[in-house]
């Protein structure tokens, strides 16, 4: 079932539900966000993580309801369209900038190592 909740913060998150005892575990979950431009989007709460299920205790939750089919439809497509594309290319432009880091490191640590070589040359030739 897919369910939307309004949080004490404010959030609103939709997800597929499922209750246990004092909580609710929503599988893909995704918040509901104001957009200027197409009134309201969908935005993955979990992007960056290696999980897709997100847990939510009672406590913290102010509302919940059932959205409209036509929600639901844009939710599952979001989802599917999240799954297969956005994760996957956050992930590569993520791998690339691990990858321009060690690279930046790398050049950093040889530039410092030759002006302290530099600095020692100066240093020696003036005792000298």
């Amino acid at each position: 079932m897919i369910s939307v909740f309004k949080l004490i913060g404010g959030e609103e998150i939709i997800g597929e539900t499922s209750y246990q005892r004092d909580s609710y575990t929503l599988t893909n979950p995704m918040y509901i966000i104001d957009s200027p431009e197409y009134g309201m989007r969908l935005r993955d709460c979990l992007l960056l993580s290696e999980q897709n299920v997100l847990t939510i205790k009672r406590k913290y939750i102010i509302l919940d309801y059932k959205p409209t089919k036509t929600l639901c439809e844009y939710y599952t497509i979001t989802s599917e369209y999240t799954t297969k594309f956005s994760r996957p290319f956050i992930d590569a432009q993520i791998k690339a900038s691990i990858k321009a880091m060690k690279i930046a490191i790398k050049e950093e640590e040889e530039t410092v190592n030759k002006l302290s070589d530099t600095l020692r040359n100066i240093t020696r030739s003036s005792l000298h």
